[in-house]
């Protein structure tokens, strides 16, 4: 029946999501669950049955892995990383960044964003993940058991906004500010960096690893 002012009140909702303004929401683990982001924090429903399947309260960031099998939450302001199954809402790892606050803040320095999480990547393969934090550290993790394999530092005053892996995992590039950092994530040694470069695209690498 089409719709008309006359049947206006027959109109039923589906389904409530969430509380609050929903600000994002995205479709994970293949298209099975729907994550939905409002103030309170992360909401995860079933795309099927909207069914709520769990409740991330506070969580106001949040990425997801390439495959969509994983919902990755964090609180700004806390330097802690949360893993969930983006379909069962299980808990699947918790990532602390330990960070010393300096002891000589400079002027605007915002304590929220110093301890909090600034970006995410995962390589190819799925199989490595890049976070960078606040405190202008990036840590890289192996996705098997949530081991972090190494730790950078670009002692720049703004953490990392984007991070990218090459095709064959060999390499992280970082875009902070305007710098452009590229690191070789065997050993961790810095290779280049370039200010005053603006952004990095979603894939700065070419085929055989090089920017």
């Amino acid at each position: 029946q089409a719709f008309a002012p006359l049947t206006a009140g027959q109109i039923q909702p589906l389904a409530v999501f969430g509380k609050g303004i929903i600000s994002s929401s995205v479709l994970a683990a293949g298209g099975a669950s729907w994550v939905v982001q409002t103030p309170l924090g992360l909401y995860l429903y079933r795309a099927d049955t909207l069914e709520q399947v769990a409740f991330l309260p506070g969580m106001d960031q949040y990425w997801t892995s390439p495959d969509g099998r994983l919902l990755l939450a964090a609180i700004s302001g806390q330097p802690r990383l949360q893993v969930f199954d983006s379909a069962s809402g299980q808990l699947l790892a918790t990532l602390e960044h330990p960070v010393d606050l300096p002891r000589y803040q400079p002027k605007g320095f915002s304590r929220k964003a110093f301890l909090s999480v600034s970006a995410l990547g995962f390589s190819g393969d799925g199989r490595q993940m890049a976070v960078s934090y606040g405190d202008s550290q990036v840590g890289i993790y192996q996705v098997e058991n949530w081991s972090q394999a190494a730790l950078f530092s670009h002692r720049l005053s703004l953490p990392a906004q984007k991070l990218v892996f090459s095709q064959d995992g060999q390499y992280l590039a970082a875009q902070a500010g305007e710098t452009i950092l590229l690191w070789r994530t065997a050993d961790g040694q810095l290779l280049t960096r370039r200010p005053q470069m603006g952004s990095i695209s979603a894939n700065p690498f070419s085929p055989n690893g090089a920017m």
